[in-house]
C-alpha cells in the first residue's frame, strides 16, 4: 500500500460508538425527551469525523497522485515506446528489454483494477451524500405549539390509513387500511393479531415515530398533528420491545439523565422489580451497563425500561411485546412491575401472549392491517373466530411443551 493510517491517526472508538449509541436508541431518545444533548455528542463527533477525513485526504493525495499517474504511464506507452525503440535499434538486448516489460506489465493490472474500484466507491459514495443530502432537505413536520389543555387521555383512530411504501411504489402494501378504534381512558386496551397484521404500528403512529396516510388519531379529542412533540411525548410512556440500554450507569439508565434524586430512581426500581438484581450488580446503581460493559439479560433489561416509565409517570402507556424475550422467572417479576406500572392509567397492550391480556377491558384483533374482532377476552372466545383460533393455537402449544418436560424427567 502506498499510504497506510497510523493508529495516532485513527478516529477514536469512542466517537463511533457514540454515533452508534445515538442510531441505536434514537427511539428512547425522542420519547424521553433528550435528543437535544445527544444530538450535540453526535454534532461533535461529525466535526471530528470530518477533521479527521480532511487531514488524512490531504496527506493520502500527493502519493496517491504520482502512484496512479506512474502506473497509467506505463501502461499507455509502454507497447508504443516498445515498438520505437526497436525500430530506432533492433538490437537483440532492446528486443529483450521489451520483451521482459511486456511480460511485468499485466502485473500493474492488479493496481489498476484497484484504481477502478476506488472510482466505483466514490460513484457509490456519492449516491450516499445524495440520499443524505435528501434526507437533510427533508421538509420536517409542522408542529405549531398548542396552548390548549388535552382533555383526557383516550386514544382514538379515525378511518386511519398508513403504508411504509413510498406512494410512487406500484407494489405498496398497507400496513394500516382505514381502521377506527378507541382506547379508553384508564382502561387496559389489548391489540393481538398474527406477525405483520399492524399492532406495533398503531403504537409508533400514537407516538408520531411515522405520520399517518389518511385519517386521524386523537388524544382527549385533540388531533396529535396539533400537540406539541415535547408535550406529546410527556403524555405517553412507552416499554418496547427491545430494549435499549446506554452505555451508561444504571442510575442515568434509568433517570434518562433527568434531574431527579436518587431515592426517586430506586423506589421506581422497587417498583419495577429491578432493585435486587442492581444491588447484586459490582457498584449497585452506580454501575456501568450496555454495550462493551456488564450485560444485562433481556428480562433484566426490560425492568430496566419499565423503571424508566415509573419515574416518567405518563397517563398513556403502550406496551409493546413486554414479554416476548423472557424465562419464566423473569416474566413473573415482569408481569409484577407492570400491574403496578398501568394503575389508573390509559394502557395500550401489543401483545403476543394472549394469557396476558385476558384481564383487559377491550381485546381488538388485527389481521393484514384491518381490525376483523373487537370485545372482551370472552366474548371474543364465544364468537369462535380469529381470537379463538390463536387462543387454541397457544393453548396446544404450551400443552405440548409441558408434556414434553414432564417426559424429560421421567
Amino acid at each position: 500500500e502506498i499510504y497506510t493510517l497510523s493508529l495516532h491517526d485513527a478516529l477514536p472508538i469512542s466517537s463511533w460508538s457514540n454515533f452508534s449509541e445515538y442510531i441505536k436508541g434514537m427511539a428512547e431518545v425522542k420519547l424521553f425527551g433528550k435528543a437535544g444533548g445527544m444530538l450535540r455528542g453526535l454534532e461533535k463527533y461529525l466535526d471530528e469525523s470530518l477533521r479527521w477525513e480532511i487531514k488524512n485526504y490531504k496527506k493520502a493525495s500527493f502519493p496517491m497522485s504520482m502512484y496512479k499517474s506512474i502506473i497509467l504511464s506505463l501502461l499507455t506507452f509502454v507497447v508504443p515506446i516498445g515498438g520505437l525503440l526497436i525500430w530506432n535499434a533492433p538490437t537483440e538486448s532492446t528486443v529483450l528489454a521489451v520483451i521482459m516489460t511486456l511480460i511485468i506489465a499485466p502485473a500493474l493490472y492488479e493496481p489498476l483494477l484497484t484504481c477502478v474500484d476506488y472510482a466505483t466507491q466514490i460513484n457509490l459514495t456519492k449516491a450516499g451524500l445524495f440520499q443524505i443530502e435528501n434526507i437533510i432537505n427533508e421538509t420536517a413536520f409542522a408542529i405549531k405549539d398548542s396552548l390548549d389543555e388535552i382533555n383526557g387521555s383516550d386514544v382514538s383512530f379515525d378511518s386511519v390509513s398508513f403504508s411504509y411504501d413510498s406512494k410512487v411504489d406500484p407494489l405498496r402494501k398497507p400496513a394500516l387500511n382505514k381502521i377506527s378504534l378507541v382506547c379508553r381512558e384508564k382502561q387496559m386496551t389489548a391489540l393481538v393479531g398474527e406477525s405483520g397484521s399492524g399492532k406495533s404500528t398503531i403504537g409508533q403512529l400514537i407516538l408520531r415515530f411515522w405520520d399517518v396516510d389518511e385519517g386521524s388519531i386523537k388524544i382527549g379529542g385533540k388531533d396529535i398533528k396539533a400537540i406539541d412533540t415535547k408535550e406529546l411525548m410527556r403524555k405517553i410512556a412507552f416499554v418496547f420491545q427491545d430494549t435499549h440500554i446506554f452505555s451508561d450507569t444504571v442510575k442515568n439508565n434509568i433517570s434518562m439523565n433527568r434531574d431527579v434524586s436518587e431515592k426517586e430512581i430506586m423506589k421506581a426500581a422497587k417498583k419495577a422489580r429491578c432493585h435486587e438484581f442492581i444491588m447484586n450488580l459490582p457498584n449497585c446503581y452506580d454501575t456501568i451497563i450496555g454495550s462493551g460493559n456488564i450485560k444485562l439479560s433481556g428480562g433484566e433489561a426490560q425492568r430496566i425500561s419499565i423503571a424508566r416509565t415509573f419515574l416518567k409517570d405518563s397517563e398513556i402507556v403502550i406496551l409493546d411485546e413486554a414479554l416476548a424475550y423472557t424465562d419464566a422467572e423473569n416474566e413473573n417479576l415482569i408481569q409484577e412491575a407492570i400491574k403496578n406500572l398501568i394503575k389508573d392509567k390509559t394502557v395500550i397492550v401489543i401483545a403476543h401472549r394472549l394469557k396476558s391480556i385476558m384481564e383487559a377491558e377491550n381485546i381488538i384483533v388485527l389481521k393484514e392491517g384491518k381490525i376483523i374482532e373487537e370485545g372482551t377476552h370472552e366474548e371474543l372466545l364465544e364468537k369462535d373466530g380469529e381470537y379463538k383460533s390463536l387462543w387454541d393455537l397457544q393453548f396446544e402449544a404450551e400443552s405440548w411443551e409441558i408434556e414434553r418436560k414432564a417426559g424429560e424427567h421421567e
